[in-house]
């Protein structure tokens, strides 16, 4: 069995570990992607967010497209 972990590090402008979880059985589906990124926005002062960065694959450009939509908002 595949085990599936999200990272998230924040750079102050060191690199500092913030968060990891095992996503288990949920799909990572663009949906899901933005729905915990933006978790994780509002745990930290989204003023001072300047960038997210992503791997490339398929499932993270769909993430990037429902987030330039939410943000339009």
């Amino acid at each position: 069995m595949q085990e599936h972990w999200t990272n998230y590090l924040i750079t102050t402008p060191r690199p500092v570990f913030f968060s990891a979880h095992q996503t288990g059985e949920i799909s990572q589906t663009g949906e899901n992607i933005v729905e915990d990124i933006e978790k994780i926005i509002s745990q930290i002062d989204y003023s001072k967010l300047s960038a997210i960065i992503t791997d490339n694959a398929t499932s993270m450009k769909k993430a990037w497209r429902i987030l330039e939509i939410n943000i339009q908002k």
